[in-house]
């Protein structure tokens, strides 16, 4: 029958090597990055980092004010008034998101947000990299500014220059082989977990929906209920 990762038969073996070379992928870029590396997340990008992480949180959390809490901590500089990833000043900042991917359920949930600067969200931001390293009309200059911070934040020296370009392979092998997946969008911890923000009175409510949607609901591209046409998978 089919051999593809989403179909019967084969499809469970496919699965089982997905997760292996995932597994063995992601050890190979936290060796090559151990601190800031290009994200492998199978999601749409083009835009900003602030408004895409936006965009999905509000589809996964709806209406539980995602939006207006990021534009809050954004303003404020979240907890701190540095980069999450490298401690540098929030010039540029930007949102990015962490996410856990379980290739058994063909789905992936946020696990993690962080505020970055904006040469930290370049580098995460794998598609619009590999652009920039390749395409801009200033890319010796662009690279060499991407270069320095990835080998600055990560504990580098300047011999160990090709760790980037290693780097960006293995991220785009883990982006093809997720994409193959066709992961579906889940929620992930509860919203104010999930920000790190304390929130007020006003959000305890949605923070317990945020909660219950983990809990009960699975999202493909966008928000669904357990009555639309994805089944809704309970944990026992």
């Amino acid at each position: 029958m089919g051999k593809a990762m989403g179909g019967e038969g084969d499809g469970s073996g496919a699965a089982a090597d997905a997760a292996s070379a995932l597994v063995k992928l992601r050890s190979a870029l936290q060796g090559l990055a151990p601190k800031l590396c290009p994200s492998p997340a199978p999601i749409a990008h083009g835009t900003p980092g602030a408004a895409l992480t936006a965009e999905l949180l509000e589809r996964l959390y709806k209406g539980e004010g995602a939006r207006g809490r990021l534009d809050k901590l954004l303003k404020t500089g979240g907890s701190s008034a540095s980069c999450q990833l490298c401690s540098g000043a929030l010039q540029q900042p930007s949102w990015s998101l962490d996410w856990e991917v379980d290739v058994a359920k063909r789905r992936m949930s946020p696990s993690r947000c962080q505020l970055l600067c904006g040469a930290c969200a370049g580098i995460r931001d794998l598609p619009a990299l590999i652009k920039r390293l390749s395409f801009d009309q200033d890319a010796a200059a662009s690279g060499s500014e991407v270069l320095r911070h990835f080998l600055a934040v990560n504990g580098h020296d300047a011999a160990e220059a090709h760790l980037l370009q290693d780097a960006v392979s293995v991220a785009h092998a883990m982006l093809v082989i997720q994409k193959e997946l066709r992961l579906a969008l889940a929620r992930g911890p509860p919203l104010q977990e999930l920000l790190g923000d304390s929130g007020d009175s006003n959000d305890s409510k949605g923070s317990l929906a945020g909660k219950r949607g983990r809990d009960e609901s699975e999202v493909d591209g966008k928000v669904v209920s357990g009555t639309k046409n994805k089944k809704v998978k309970k944990k026992a």
